[in-house]
């Protein structure tokens, strides 16, 4: 892992073992689909975040949540909250986000969360981004940028909250994206309904079925 960060109010010594302990956590790990980052702390900013860093820029980085005042502590809440994860965790800088902080598009204009950031919402009431993401119906380009990014919290979402199983390494061609699959043979490993909340019964934010082929 890169430790070209500048951190303050600890010792190389301590500062090695907590890059020791993200090695470690993430053996296994891919970064194909972008990685998670801790943000540090700085003389003006007391808090290392956490955020996704997303690939080919599809969206900007996401602020998700603070962690911690120690870079210790907030390793360990990262390795936490992401324990259903099979992302990368990296530590970067935080001149590396300097330019998102003034950002103003992640706050909602409307409704009974008007004036929050959407990481503040997603926080306390997700399935309210997850709607956002998936059912709400943007009519202005202020909401179209809140919608987007409410994708990307959906993201994060499926790669914290369900939890992933560990298959086999074998494996065989399917097929393309778009075309039909018939004649598989799979064992269902895990199942999620996300309901909406603010729709009647019946509407779903999301359905996933996590399968492994069963021939193997």
């Amino acid at each position: 892992m890169d430790r070209d960060v500048t951190l303050y109010q600890i010792t190389s010594v301590m500062a090695e073992r907590v890059f020791q302990k993200i090695d470690n956590f993430n053996k296994g790990r891919r970064e194909d689909a972008g990685f998670y980052a801790i943000s540090v702390s700085t003389p003006y900013r007391s808090y290392y975040a956490l955020w996704r860093i997303f690939p080919d820029n599809t969206y900007s980085p996401l602020f998700i949540q603070s962690l911690a005042v120690t870079f210790n502590d907030a390793a360990e809440r990262a390795f936490q909250y992401l324990q259903n994860c099979n992302v990368l965790l990296k530590v970067k800088d935080n001149t590396f986000f300097e330019p998102y902080y003034g950002l103003s598009e992640d706050i909602v204009a409307f409704g009974k969360y008007r004036g929050k950031r959407l990481a503040e919402v997603y926080y306390i009431d997700p399935n309210y981004v997850l709607w956002l993401a998936h059912k709400f119906e943007a009519r202005n380009p202020r909401d179209k940028k809140l919608a987007v990014l409410a994708k990307a919290f959906a993201t994060v979402h499926y790669e914290t909250v369900i939890r992933k199983h560990h298959l086999p390494a074998g494996s065989r061609f399917i097929g393309q994206p778009g075309e039909r699959l018939t004649d598989l043979h799979l064992e269902v490993l895990g199942t999620r309904l996300q309901l909406d909340a603010y729709k009647t019964t019946g509407y779903y934010v999301d359905q996933s079925v996590l399968a492994a082929d069963a021939e193997w």
